[in-house]
């Protein structure tokens, strides 16, 4: 007998073995779903036109991604979020089971001084909210 043929019987011998004595094997259980975490998109990496365009939508879906962080393109000339435009973007993003879990804010409240410049700010945040 070859040493290749010794290999290939021994190797054969023992998966036989092996397949014979063994327990039945246990029904597969579905794994637990994680209700903690899950993977989102931010807005700083768009593709296409927009957060809640069709190509950005899918190149999301296409890697599992369904909560995405939006940062609303136009604003009001005071710095306030147009109802309308949300209310657009949480629609396209609900045709393709999207959900929009967080809008990005302005933080340049953060480092300003203490002064009417800064309350200004604080109070559009206030108003979006």
């Amino acid at each position: 007998m070859k040493r290749r043929e010794f290999g290939q019987k021994f190797a054969g011998g023992i998966a036989a073995a092996s397949g014979l004595g063994a327990l039945p094997a246990q029904a597969a259980r579905a794994p637990r779903k994680n209700t903690l975490m899950h993977v989102g998109g931010d807005y700083h990496s768009v593709a296409g036109s927009g957060i809640s365009s069709k190509e950005n939508l899918e190149y999301n879906l296409r890697y599992g991604v369904k909560h995405l962080t939006a940062q609303p393109s136009e604003r009001a000339q005071d710095g306030s979020w147009d109802l309308d435009v949300l209310k657009r973007m949480q629609e396209e993003c609900g045709k393709y089971g999207v959900s929009i879990e967080a809008i990005r804010m302005g933080g340049g409240y953060i480092t300003r001084r203490k002064g009417p410049e800064r309350d200004r700010e604080i109070d559009i945040i206030l108003r979006n909210i």
